[in-house]
């Protein structure tokens, strides 16, 4: 496998045995001496553009750093299209040089190679590949359902570009079996929030989304006036099984709006029992909902004054709170 502390050792000793300072070897190679000590501490490796002049500097050979590899041996020799069309390439072979290779390079071997590689191998390899090469494969591999799972794909969210993950994920939410948005949460930081926004609205208009609460994975990838929109729309068609599944959303929403929404929840009798609201009551400032719970006291409209028994942990003025236990008994 490869090494780059290794290969960095490697680098040192020849230059030592040559009698040559960092700087100089620096100086004849035209980079910086910093570069030197990097390649040397095992922090980064060389260019592989640079190996012929170092080996030749050093008066070491390129096997000496990277054994007998054939892809090295080829790129430096500049023959290295004449091997992919000759030569059957060995995945090890490539593991071994990866790091160093440029993202094309890395692309051409493996278009080339005969292995069948699996959704392992490609996120192992995608460091190392280039972005529109990435999409290629990871599209072909599900058209081909070689991928059991979306999430096993979202290791290569961070190598893909914006345009094409969206791409892709469209094409997965145009699949019949795509729809539980579960599986695409894991995708949701590499994606922009207009674009959540969207395929969250799409799958709630089409019916898509069993449980309301199974969205709220989404909703910190969310701006803050799409997470609003969306739930007033969920509200004002009053479709949602329980309140609670909209309490999962409190967390992410404004401490005014969650106000407004209990008190157009409870006005709209779009609630059982007062008590049902009192999931919102942590994320709602006590001053505000003390003045709610009051608001409902004074108003008579209460069913059940052991209804707000609940909600006292979280109000802070004891006037009110003595009112609820007066009505009480």
């Amino acid at each position: 496998m490869f090494n780059i502390q290794n290969i960095g050792q490697k680098i040192c000793n020849a230059r030592k045995e040559v009698n040559m300072t960092q700087m100089e070897l620096a100086d004849k190679l035209n980079i910086s001496f910093q570069a030197i000590s990097n390649w040397e501490r095992g922090q980064s490796c060389p260019d592989i553009s640079k190996l012929p002049q170092i080996c030749k500097i050093l008066n070491i050979k390129i096997e000496e750093l990277f054994g007998n590899n054939k892809i090295v041996e080829n790129i430096v020799n500049e023959n290295l299209d004449e091997y992919l069309k000759n030569e059957k390439i060995n995945i090890n072979e490539f593991k071994e040089v990866a790091p160093i290779l440029k993202p094309k390079q890395s692309d051409a071997i493996l278009e080339s190679s005969k292995e069948d590689l699996n959704i392992e191998d490609l996120v192992e390899f995608a460091p190392f590949l280039s972005s529109d090469f990435i999409y290629e494969m990871i599209m072909k591999c599900y058209s081909e359902n070689k991928v059991k799972d979306i999430e096993d794909l979202v290791e290569f969210a961070p190598f893909l570009s914006k345009e094409d993950l969206t791409n892709f994920i469209i094409e997965i939410l145009k699949e019949s079996n795509s729809s539980n948005l579960d599986n695409l949460i894991g995708f949701a930081p590499f994606l922009s929030s207009d674009f959540i926004y969207e395929i969250i609205m799409k799958c709630y208009s089409e019916n898509k989304v069993k449980d309301i609460d199974d969205l709220v994975g989404f909703a910190p990838f969310l701006s803050k006036e799409d997470l609003i929109n969306f739930i007033m729309e969920i509200v004002k068609e009053d479709n949602f099984s329980d309140v609670y599944d909209l309490v999962e959303f409190a967390p992410f929403l404004p401490k005014d709006f969650l106000l407004k929404l209990i008190k157009d929840l409870y006005k709209s009798n779009k609630v059982e029992d007062i008590d049902d609201l009192v999931g919102f009551a942590p994320f709602i400032p006590k001053e505000d909902l003390t003045n709610f719970i009051n608001e409902v006291l004074e108003s008579g409209n209460i069913n059940n004054i052991n209804d707000l028994i609940s909600f006292m942990p979280f109000i802070n003025n004891n006037k009110v709170v003595k009112k609820i236990m007066k009505n009480r008994f």
